[in-house]
């Protein structure tokens, strides 16, 4: 009997450890979706919040004409382009547009030495919505796909020019536009150069 008894208590004793680890993993996972809901560091939260700030950025600055020939960027003095959103304090502003090649500015206000990584994402604005078109990236020799470009490292208080070649998505058509570089974002728009 005594043989019974200490075989239940163990059997209870293991079931008590399993249920009290399972509750400690289920606080654990809500705890921490919790707290990123909280922050908005959620993607899906994070990306509708760059979408939808991106086009009432340009919805507000749209000043596109028609013609026909060369794209030009369209260059308002009152818009502010960059956009920032993760990491806080690092922007991409686009400065020029010529032959195809997007000149852009990343400005690190973050506080401390950040990473990028030359590859971009190009969005373009149709019928009320943004749509991808492609991915962008400089190939070198041994470099052919985004995921083998290097990161760089850009100082704190610093700014870099860099560009960015587009001629590879073919011609681009007047409209409103996101360049995304991981989680920094830049809003442009290319209307056609007035002769």
């Amino acid at each position: 009997m005594n043989e019974n008894n200490t075989d239940r208590k163990r059997a209870i004793s293991t079931s008590l450890k399993g249920v009290i680890y399972l509750v400690i993993v289920m606080i654990g996972i809500f705890g921490i979706t919790s707290l990123m809901k909280m922050a908005g560091l959620t993607n899906v939260d994070r990306d509708a919040a760059e979408i939808k700030a991106g086009k009432e950025q340009w919805e507000e600055n749209k000043m596109i004409k028609e013609a026909n020939g060369k794209l030009e960027l369209v260059k308002d003095p009152s818009a502010d382009p960059a956009i920032s959103f993760l990491p806080l304090g690092m922007y991409l502003t686009v400065t020029d547009y010529e032959n195809g090649i997007l000149k852009l500015i990343l400005d690190n206000q973050s506080g401390y030495q950040m990473e990028y990584r030359k590859v971009w994402t190009l969005d373009r604005e149709k019928d009320g919505a943004y749509e991808e078109l492609g991915v962008l990236f400089q190939k070198e020799e041994g470099i052919n796909d985004p995921s083998d470009v290097k990161p760089v490292l850009i100082l704190d208080l610093t700014k870099e020019a860099l560009e960015c070649d587009l001629n590879s998505l073919g011609r681009l058509e007047p409209g409103n536009y996101i360049l995304h570089m991981e989680d920094i974002q830049a809003a442009f728009s290319l209307k056609e150069v007035e002769e």
